[in-house]
């Protein structure tokens, strides 16, 4: 995983899209009326990484990551 946080063409959005793009295919398939996806955010410290400009706040200005 460490060659993708030095790697700028690679961006957390796109790792996390073929998930996404996963369950939203999954939930147009059921007939249920309630979808269990597993969710999370990741705590990685950018405060510091000036090349970091996607991520999101959390809990606090100062808590930021991304969303995957």
């Amino acid at each position: 995983m460490i060659n993708i946080y030095h790697n700028d063409n690679v961006t957390f959005p796109m790792l996390s899209s073929p998930m996404n793009g996963l369950a939203r295919a999954g939930i147009k398939e059921t007939q249920s009326r309630y979808v269990l996806m597993a969710h999370d955010w990741c705590r990685i410290n950018f405060s510091k990484h000036q090349s970091k400009l996607d991520t999101t706040q959390m809990s606090h200005a100062m808590d930021v990551g991304y969303e995957l």
